[in-house]
Order: C-alpha cells, then sequence, then structure tokens
C-alpha cells in the first residue's frame, strides 16, 4: 500500500469556497409583466404581479426583482402597500401576506391568512386593512396580530363575499365588491354587526354591480364600475360617464386637487365644471392600475398579452409614453423543455407564447411572426446539428436551425390534418432515434398515418392504425435498446419492431403491446420512457407502471398519481412531474425524493417538462406558473479526474460546513488520511451521487478530525485511475 501512493503525484487544489454553495440550490424565473398593483417609494416604483415582485429605479433604471428563492414565500402577488415605518407589504393570492424592511434588506411572512385569497391592502393608523376573499379583515401591525375579520358587509350583501379594492376617507372604509359597495366608519362600535355596514347596489344607482375601484375625491365619492363611474349624491348614484372613451374603468383615483380615472386604453381627468371626463393623451392598450410621481406624471400596470409586458409611464410635460418591461422569460407557462446541444442554452415551448430562447443571462422570444406556423408548442427535440425540432398544435412541425431561424415548417406534405379539423395538425412528441432518423407523433390524423418518421437518408416513412396501432390518438414515444419504438397512446402501448430497416415493411413487428389487460393502470398513456437499464416507465390517467423483463407492475409512492411528464437523466435518475410536484427515483429503483411548494423553493406544484444541463448537473423545471432550475450533482460521467474540484481549502468543520469533491468520475471512492498514511475516512460508490461527493470533517467514530494537513485520495481499484491532493483542516 505504502509503494502505491509513493508513486503517485500529489498537489493541492486550492479553490474558493464559492465553488461548493450550488449543490440543491433553487433559481426561479418567472414573467413579471402582469402588473396588478404599483406603489411609489421616493425614487421607486413597486410592482406586484403575476411571477413576484419587482422594484424599478426611476433615475438608474435599474430593476430588482423578488420571487420565493429571494426573500418571498410566494410567487402570484395582487396588492402593494406601505406603512409608516417604511415597510413594503405584498399579498398574494394564495394568502401569504409579506413585508420588506429596506433598511435591512429583510423579508418577513404573515400565514395568518393562508388558504385565502388576498385582492388589496390599505395601512389605517398602526393597521393593515387586508381585502380578502372572506372579507376585510384588520391586522394589527405592531402586535403582529389579526384583531378581526369582517365576513359579514351588510345585509344586501352576500355573507363572506369576496372583497376587491379598500378605500379609506378619513375613518370612513369604503369596500368595492363583485356585488356592490359596502360603506362603514371605525368610529361605529362593531364592524363585525351587518348593520354596521351600509350597501350601495344598482338599485341605488350604480351602473353595474361589478365595483372595479372607488375614490374619495372632495367631498364626494366616486365609484369607477366596468360599466362606468357613478358619483354618490344623497345616497343614491348618479352616472358620471361623459367622454369616457371606453366605459370599463379598471381604476380611479387623485392626486392633488384632480381627479383621474383609468380605462383600458385611456387616462382620463374629471372636469367638474361640466361633470365630464377629458382624454388625456394616446391610447395605450390593456391598462390596469396607476400611480402619480410627485411631478403628477403617471405610471400605469398593465396587463400581459403577447404584445405587451409590465408598465408604462405617461409624461405631462411631453404628453407621450414609455413602456418598460421587467426582465425575465415572455411567459410563465412552459410546456416543454430541450437543451442546446453546443452552447447550453435552453429551450422552451409554451402553450400560447410560442418559443423562448435562455441562453444564462438573456430571453429570446419566437412567434408566428417569426415564422412559427403557431403559437402553441408541444414539444421541442434537437437533433446531432443542433436543430430544433418544434411540434406544435395546430401548424404541424417548424425548425429552427443551428444559426437560430426558422427554416422548415413541415405540413400537409408529409403530415395530416386531425379528423374534422381541416388545415391543423397537431404534434404531440417528436423524438430523434441514435441513427438520427426523427420520429413524429401526428395525434388523429385523417390519414391514419399517425406515426412519421424522417430518415436521416431523408425520405419518409409511416405506420399507421391498419398496421395494428392501438389507437390513432398517439401521445408519447421513446425507444429501447433493441432499436424498438414505443408507443404511448389513448388506447394503451405499442411497441414498433422495425427490424433495423426503417424503409422496408416486410419484417416489421407491430404485435406487441401493453394494456390494462397486461397490468398497467389504465389504457389511456398520457407520457413513456425508457431509462438506462431498458426499463419502461408508462404514466397513465390512473398511475404509474413499468414494464421490464416481461412483466409489468406498478410503481407507488410518488406525490401524485395524475403525472404529466416522465424524462431519464444522464445518471438513470427517473424524474416525474405531476400535478403535485417533482418525484425522483434513483437508479437502485427504491429510493425516492419529492420537491412540492411546500417542501422546497419550486415555483409550482403543477410540473409540466424538465430540460437537464449534463455538463452542470442543473435540471431545469418547467411548470404552469413559472420555471425552476435545482442544482443537482447529477452531471454526466467524466472518462477521468482531471477536471476533479475540492474544497474549500483550508476547510473548517463546525457541524453545517462540508469539503465538496466535485466533477467525479463514474465508480471511484475516496479516502481521507493523515499525512503519515493513518486513514480518517471513507467515502464508497455507493455514498457518491452523481458526479459529487461531501466529507463532514468526523472520522469513521463521528468525532471531528484535529486540525492539521490532509491528504484525499480519489481511486478506481478496477482501472486503476487515482487522483491525490491535500487539504488543511482547521479549528
Amino acid at each position: 500500500m505504502k509503494k502505491y501512493f509513493n508513486q503517485i503525484i500529489i498537489f493541492t487544489l486550492w479553490l474558493n469556497t464559492s465553488l461548493f454553495a450550488g449543490v440543491g440550490n433553487w433559481t426561479t424565473f418567472t414573467n413579471q409583466g402582469d402588473v396588478r398593483d404599483l406603489l411609489l417609494n421616493g425614487n421607486d416604483i413597486w410592482c406586484a404581479t403575476n411571477g413576484g415582485v419587482f422594484r424599478y429605479e426611476i433615475s438608474s433604471g435599474t430593476f430588482h426583482q423578488f420571487n420565493n428563492t429571494n426573500g418571498m414565500t410566494a410567487i402570484d402577488a395582487q396588492a402593494i402597500e406601505i406603512d409608516d415605518q417604511g415597510k413594503i407589504w405584498i399579498g398574494f393570492t394564495d394568502g401569504s401576506l409579506n413585508n420588506f424592511a429596506p433598511e435591512t434588506n429583510t423579508w418577513e411572512s404573515v400565514q395568518d391568512y393562508i388558504g385565502h385569497s388576498i385582492y388589496d391592502l390599505k395601512i389605517f393608523g398602526d393597521s393593515l386593512l387586508v381585502a380578502l376573499d372572506i372579507g376585510v379583515s384588520l391586522y394589527d401591525i405592531k402586535k403582529a396580530e389579526v384583531k378581526e375579520t369582517y365576513k359579514n358587509l351588510g345585509w344586501q350583501l352576500p355573507m363572506e363575499i369576496p372583497a376587491k379594492s379598500i378605500t379609506m376617507n378619513g375613518r370612513e372604509i369604503w369596500v368595492a365588491t363583485e356585488s356592490g359597495i359596502a360603506a362603514s366608519s371605525f368610529d361605529l362600535a362593531n364592524l363585525m354587526a351587518p348593520e354596521s355596514w351600509t350597501n350601495y347596489t344598482t338599485n341605488h344607482g350604480l351602473p353595474s354591480k361589478n365595483i372595479q375601484k372607488i375614490a374619495a375625491f372632495g367631498d364626494s365619492i366616486f365609484a369607477a364600475t366596468d360599466k362606468g363611474i357613478a358619483l354618490l349624491k344623497d345616497q343614491n348614484w348618479i352616472l358620471k360617464s361623459d367622454g369616457l372613451p371606453q366605459l370599463d374603468v379598471k381604476d380611479i383615483n387623485t392626486k392633488g386637487d384632480s381627479l383621474y380615472a383609468l380605462t383600458t386604453s385611456n387616462l382620463n381627468l374629471w372636469n367638474p365644471e361640466n361633470g365630464s371626463w377629458t382624454k388625456i393623451g394616446a391610447s395605450l392598450a390593456y391598462l390596469k392600475c396607476m400611480i402619480f410621481s410627485e411631478n403628477k406624471d403617471f405610471w400605469v400596470g398593465r396587463r400581459r398579452t403577447t404584445s405587451t409586458n409590465g408598465f408604462a409611464n405617461f409624461s405631462l410635460e411631453s404628453q407621450e409614453w414609455t413602456e418598460f418591461t421587467p426582465p425575465g422569460p415572455p411567459g410563465n407557462q412552459f410546456n416543454c423543455l430541450a437543451m442546446d446541444n453546443n452552447n447550453n442554452v435552453l429551450w422552451c415551448g409554451t402553450k400560447s407564447d410560442g418559443v423562448f430562447r435562455y441562453d444564462g443571462a438573456t430571453w429570446r422570444q419566437f412567434t408566428k411572426q417569426n415564422g412559427l406556423p403557431s403559437n402553441n408548442i408541444e414539444v421541442i427535440s434537437i437533433d446531432a446539428q443542433n436543430r430544433k425540432w418544434l411540434g406544435t398544435t395546430g401548424g404541424g412541425v417548424a425548425v429552427i436551425d443551428e444559426h437560430d431561424s426558422v427554416t422548415t415548417v413541415i405540413q400537409a406534405d408529409h403530415l395530416s390534418e386531425g379528423i374534422g379539423a381541416p388545415n391543423y395538425i397537431v404534434i404531440t412528441d417528436i423524438k430523434i432515434d441514435r441513427y438520427g432518423n426523427i420520429w413524429i407523433l401526428n395525434l388523429s390524423a385523417a390519414n391514419n398515418k399517425v406515426v412519421a418518421v424522417f430518415s436521416a437518408q431523408l425520405e419518409w416513412q409511416y405506420f399507421t392504425m391498419q398496421e395494428g396501432l392501438l389507437n390513432s390518438a398517439v401521445r408519447a414515444v421513446d425507444f429501447d435498446s433493441y432499436d424498438r419504438a414505443w408507443i404511448a397512446s389513448d388506447g394503451g402501448v405499442n411497441v414498433i419492431d422495425y427490424n433495423n430497416t426503417l424503409m422496408y415493411k416486410g419484417d416489421d413487428d407491430l404485435t406487441g403491446s401493453l394494456t390494462t389487460a397486461d397490468g398497467i393502470e389504465a389504457n389511456h398513456v398520457k407520457d413513456i420512457a425508457i431509462d438506462l437499464d431498458n426499463i419502461v416507465w408508462i404514466a397513465t390517467e390512473s398511475g404509474l407502471s413499468y414494464w421490464t423483463q416481461g412483466s409489468v407492475a406498478t410503481q407507488y409512492g410518488l406525490l401524485s398519481n395524475s403525472i404529466n411528464k416522465i424524462e431519464v437523466d444522464v445518471r438513470n435518475n427517473k424524474w416525474f412531474g405531476t400535478s403535485a410536484g417533482v418525484s425522483i427515483l434513483a437508479p437502485d429503483g427504491y429510493t425516492l425524493t419529492h420537491y412540492s411548494t411546500d417542501n422546497s423553493q419550486l415555483v409550482s406544484d403543477n410540473v409540466t417538462s424538465f430540460g437537464f444541463d449534463n455538463e452542470t448537473g442543473k435540471v431545469y423545471i418547467g411548470t404552469t406558473n413559472g420555471l425552476s432550475c435545482l442544482e443537482t450533482p447529477y452531471s454526466k460521467p467524466l472518462e477521468d479526474l482531471s477536471q476533479v474540484q475540492a474544497g474549500p481549502n483550508p476547510f473548517i468543520p463546525d457541524g453545517s460546513s462540508q469539503f465538496t469533491f466535485l466533477k467525479l468520475a463514474d465508480d471511484v471512492a475516496i479516502k481521507i488520511m493523515t499525512e503519515n498514511g493513518m486513514v480518517v475516512h471513507q467515502i464508497s460508490n455507493d455514498e457518491i451521487f452523481g458526479s459529487q461527493a461531501h466529507w463532514d470533517g468526523k472520522n469513521g467514530s463521528g468525532e471531528f478530525v484535529a486540525s492539521g494537513v490532509y491528504v484525499y485520495v480519489i481511486y478506481n481499484e478496477e482501472s486503476g485511475l487515482n487522483l491525490v491532493g491535500k487539504m488543511a483542516v482547521i479549528h
């Protein structure tokens, strides 16, 4: 043994601690273009959005974005307010209530309203009024407790009616609901009692029962509805919509001695002398909410669409609009993911926003305007030439070339429209086999050619219902180690054995199939994937089945039996995207790991897709409400130890820190020894996950080793592969 170690060249890797802080970290990517509420705080505009919160510095043009991985406990923000101490309060649709202290740059969370929805927030003295889906709640900020909740806002409104917005006029409280208005005063003894509230409905002259916002202007009260604006006079409402270009009024507010109304496309100024409105400036679509800066310029939040994103500023001086888009993906619904072969660029397909390209720093969007036949992308597959093959709903197949240009659209010449759906071609999956053949699933093709193959020799081949496919509603395809194609459909699973003669039909065998008669959980199969051990994983509408060595079994223990996606990573982990989060089955076949919004920083529980960066081990997780990235040790196996990183060095074991080995080759083990060759700790191959291993600074007896210089040896006994390094341990 001594002779063996004397032959090894010893060197030391001195690396920065930050290299070893990544594993297990989450990053969230969300679109923050749907602005629901705005707040002006000095030189900053704060925006509550569908994808979190951002702060925009007006003077520098800098965005500071917040989500569930950098302070907040939720994503879908609806309301924002600032208290007398300068804390920023955020209300979310899941009932989360967060506050941010700018002086200390810290977040706090209030969990009292979890399970409800928060629609609006208003400061009232030392309290916070919270508009909920069950009424209005009074939260004591200093005592950090709910004082009381008003669930009955008057006899003429339903019990526990959602409160859409709150307006304070002195000690008066005005609540906008979908059934009218509730008004009261904190001078009254008991706001819990319905008789303490006055109600106004269409019976009192309101143009609509759907109240959007209420504003106090001088001695008057104005109500903005989806059918115009009304003024309260002698306990009745008078319509005051003259001059409004649209009647759907999204917001109404005062600045100084002026009253402004925001319709879907315009800003409007109230003229008290003639009782009408005047449109200000040019029109701008999809307006939603507004605030005013000190110079009376307007900041307006907008509803996100395929053509709008973020917020805008209207200058009274120049009478011009300036539009702003916060950084991030162009949308939040990630339907499919694929990793670029050459540059580790992530490609994302969406239900309605086309394709996103993310290079680690910037996002780029491809839509029908760039040549795509449809913005509804079902699948992305990347071939050896780095071409992106896109399967769409309604438009067939499109190809984005290695230069990121849409070069090809494959439609009616080789693919078929659906039965009863003229010119509407739906592609549910595209997979590329190891020979470069491109397999395309053409859902319910009217010509029955539901499996189309574009060969590496640029020829087309098809497989049809007449040849034995179980169902025309084909959903997914994958290949086993014998080059057979497994087809998932609404009628079960087919096996296409073309005997490696793709263009010759004479030896094709489509008799192999799996249905409930063979033991799978249901015949409606949503996805299929074959792992590195040739085990076939089958996601049905009733749960997960798998086929191995000629028999079918059921896999239990996932977060949900509603499985959207199955993927196998380079280390043979099985990743299951479900409606309740992610379940991961280890290569050993029985160890399950789960991630959901309850136990992790996953952005949403409805997981639809995965994208693997095999170089770094990062796993991108697509959901219906954003994109998450989890840093894992599951990078592709390395052939040698030339890229190993180890650290931090020096290492200070304290019970929570770890000495980490990165970029390990397969089938290695590690010994940690004193300089005179005494082994203090061993890490077997079974304890190494993917390409990483960790040591907590303890010996085999569970005690911390003494300070000093230690030698680590990374080795493979069978191949003789080895690497030696030194570390300094300091207490």
